[in-house]
């Protein structure tokens, strides 16, 4: 953000239009210090975004704290480069001078304008079990160009075909059914403001992909329009009333009837999916992301991702209007806004679609941050995640999780060193401690528990190092094994950190049950492993029970049932008693796609 940007930020004084539906920051759900922060556009937030992440010219105002940031940035950019050899057959490869035992990695690409076809993607080729995956473990499983070692095996059984059979029956269960007429949906005056207010506490504050007093205008005014039938906007309402209504609703289940604001969503969709709306519109992106919204709500991950990716498309249509944009500030703010929210979600969902990411990941050094015109609910939260989501994503080719993972230390270092840099330089409003007190913030409590998850992901090619080929030189072994001690102590404290998200429903609660799963099943598969015994973790034991029974509460689900059903076989095997009821799992009945 250049400093003429800036002073012309400082010095808006328009009036902003209010609504008496708009949660304010300063409401008994979003409290949040700002005295250290302006309420007019966050202009701290966003040069502490671009100086972490670095990729842009460093502005005259960033400290030398920053430019060490951008140096050590530069770092991992020139450490992927020098890898650039590596083979695309999965192969080993030939080691780089001063690092001999380690396996090379292939880097991004930077500056690719076009996505890669799904039959090759970043150097190496995906195949047929890489794109749609039971979960997020098989990479996780060996190094590239090695045979699975023995403890790891279970992370590498999946059943990909009943996962998907049943994850497109839930899908169209929610939108089964007769389809409600607006004449049968309460659309009261009183049920639409406590909808919307439930919207503006539950979503908006989780992400602020659209300003709360411009959303504010369109309900009210489709709602005193009495709901055009056909018209964009009242999808757009109807998704608002909608996720307003599930978002505070404390079920645990997963009957598709059961859930809250279903016949909303039912007729928001099909408003949505009739042939004389573009695709192409700003309104069109907003309703699309507000349905994968409720889809993630309800923990369908695929139809999010589907609903998603059509939305990431016509974002990327609407970047390509260039002048257009320049002339509209308001729609320019509206697309940046709707692209990093699809960025980040996409990238939520990476673990189990795993192509979900590529379309935006090749624009993100090319796409402007979003501004905000007032201190937002969520807009540090926002912008902070997006710093840590391309910290790690821009190197997220050597940490897969659905084919394989590449170790390469130096640039595990590097990342490591960035991230700690990313919560250095948090604004106080979503900085968290780095233990696992209690807090009452759930963004700090989100972005903890993914840091610790991250960390320990990072580490985890040490672990598979070490039960892959031990390293023969003395100080590379102590090396290896105090990372791979951070791997499993990081997973530990992501399992207690996690904890507080996993006792409601909410936007984030699909990429919550993800997160723990991949933890305590790194776990357990290195519990009581002989070569392992030195890093073992004090709590693990303890962890991995906790984090099996959090679980088990969303068990409902047939997926985290399925889950949890492999993960009380483990247990049992490696001599730890499952204390709670065992959760069985029963594949969906033969079903034929097309």
């Amino acid at each position: 953000m250049g400093q003429e940007q800036m002073e012309t930020q400082a010095n808006d004084k328009r009036p902003r239009v209010s609504s008496d539906w708009v949660v304010s920051q300063d409401s008994e759900e979003n409290v949040s210090p700002s005295t250290d922060y302006p309420r007019k556009r966050v202009n701290v937030a966003c040069e502490v975004c671009r100086a972490i992440n670095g990729h842009q010219s460093a502005p005259k105002s960033v400290s030398e704290d920053n430019q060490e940031v951008i140096h050590r940035l530069r770092r991992i950019e020139g450490l992927l480069e020098n890898l650039s050899q590596a083979n695309s057959n999965h192969g080993p490869v030939p080691p780089s001078t001063g690092h001999s035992s380690e396996v090379l990695t292939t880097p991004i690409s930077p500056g690719v304008a076009t996505a890669p076809s799904l039959e090759q993607r970043h150097n190496h080729l995906i195949t047929e079990t890489d794109l749609i995956s039971e979960h997020a473990l098989k990479g996780l499983a060996r190094i590239v160009g090695q045979t699975i070692p023995e403890p790891l095996l279970p992370l590498s059984v999946t059943n990909d075909e009943i996962y998907l059979e049943i994850e497109i029956r839930r899908g169209e269960a929610l939108l089964s059914g007769p389809l409600a007429s607006l004449q049968d949906l309460d659309l009261s005056p009183k049920t639409c403001w406590r909808l919307q207010q439930s919207f503006a506490r539950g979503i908006l504050p989780w992400c602020p992909f659209i300003d709360q007093e411009e959303c504010a205008r369109n309900v009210t005014r489709t709602c005193d329009l009495q709901f055009p039938q056909h018209d964009l906007e009242t999808s757009l309402a109807l998704f608002v009333l909608a996720l307003g209504d599930i978002s505070k609703q404390d079920y645990r289940g997963d009957t598709a009837n059961e859930f809250k604001g279903l016949d909303y969503f039912q007729l928001a969709s099909s408003i949505l999916s009739q042939p004389q709306h573009s695709a192409y519109s700003i309104l069109a992106v907003q309703c699309r992301i507000l349905k994968a919204f409720y889809y993630l709500f309800c923990l369908r991950p695929l139809q999010a991702f589907n609903s998603l990716h059509e939305a990431s498309l016509a974002v990327l249509s609407l970047l390509q209007c260039k002048s257009r944009l320049e002339r509209d500030p308001q729609l320019k703010e509206q697309v940046l806004r709707a692209y990093w929210t699809c960025y980040l979600f996409e990238h939520e969902l990476q673990s189990n679609i795993s192509y979900s990411s590529c379309l935006l990941q090749l624009q993100n050094e090319f796409v402007p941050l979003p501004l905000f015109d007032q201190d937002e609910p969520g807009s540090y939260w926002f912008l902070s995640e997006i710093a840590f989501r391309k910290i790690f994503s821009n190197s997220r080719d050597g940490f897969g999780w659905n084919a394989f993972m590449l170790h390469k230390t130096a640039v595990v270092h590097e990342i490591i060193l960035q991230l700690q840099q990313w919560h250095d330089y948090l604004p106080g409003q979503v900085k968290f401690p780095m233990n696992v007190s209690p807090l009452m913030d759930s963004h700090k409590v989100f972005l903890r528990a993914q840091y610790f998850a991250v960390v320990g992901t990072l580490h985890w090619s040490f672990v598979v190092r070490l039960l892959t080929a031990l390293p023969q030189d003395e100080k590379e072994y102590a090396a290896h094994l105090e990372a791979g001690a951070k791997c499993l102590e990081s997973a530990v404290m992501h399992v207690h950190a996690v904890e507080p998200l996993l006792q409601e429903r909410h936007l984030m609660l699909a990429a919550n049950i993800i997160g723990l799963h991949c933890c305590v099943s790194i776990l357990l598969c290195a519990y009581n492993v002989p070569v392992l015994a030195s890093i073992q973790h004090p709590e693990q034991a303890e962890a991995i029970h906790k984090a099996r029974n959090m679980l088990a509460n969303w068990a409902t689900s047939p997926v985290v049932a399925n889950h949890v059903s492999r993960l009380d076989s483990l247990m049992m095997s490696k001599g730890l008693i499952v204390l709670s009821p065992a959760v069985s799992f029963s594949p969906a009945p033969s079903y034929r796609m097309g």
